[in-house]
């Protein structure tokens, strides 16, 4: 793992994570964001898959993002 001066992990940790498919990211964070938005409203779920999908550079539409986030609420 790699670290800047703020202790901020900057790369990702799991060996083969690099060569993860765009729907194999968007997976992993659609499951990271679902175990920490129990009872949140979709309009909050939306902003925090957006975020982290953006942080990620997983290319996804605004309508897929609104269809994931309502998974994640109903």
């Amino acid at each position: 793992m790699v670290s800047n001066e703020q202790n901020e992990q900057n790369e990702p940790v799991l060996d083969g994570s690099l060569d993860a498919t765009d729907e194999a990211k968007r997976q992993g964070i659609l499951d990271q964001v679902a175990a920490d938005s129990a009872g949140l409203p979709l309009d909050e779920v939306i902003f925090r898959l957006t975020q982290r999908l953006s942080e990620s550079q997983v290319p996804t539409s605004d309508e897929r993002i609104r269809e994931l986030a309502a998974k994640i609420v109903s």
